[in-house]
């Protein structure tokens, strides 16, 4: 799965700017209390940026993803 369309991560529990996801970044799903949320590839990041994807998860809207 990947994103369909670029979009801008809005890190709200940091003090960083926005983050541009690009189309065709690598999508991964995870289940939660029978929901289905989806969220981009942590090892997609690197530094501080694989940390938040990590342990805050960068979502992607289901309608934004694609097979």
């Amino acid at each position: 799965m990947k994103v369909k369309k670029a979009f801008n991560w809005e890190r709200n529990f940091s003090a960083g700017d926005p983050v541009l996801i690009p189309s065709g970044a690598p999508v991964e799903t995870q289940q939660k209390q029978g929901k289905t949320y989806y969220y981009v590839v942590p090892s997609y990041f690197s530094g501080i940026l694989e940390h938040d994807a990590t342990y805050y998860g960068c979502r992607v809207d289901p309608e934004n993803v694609e097979e």
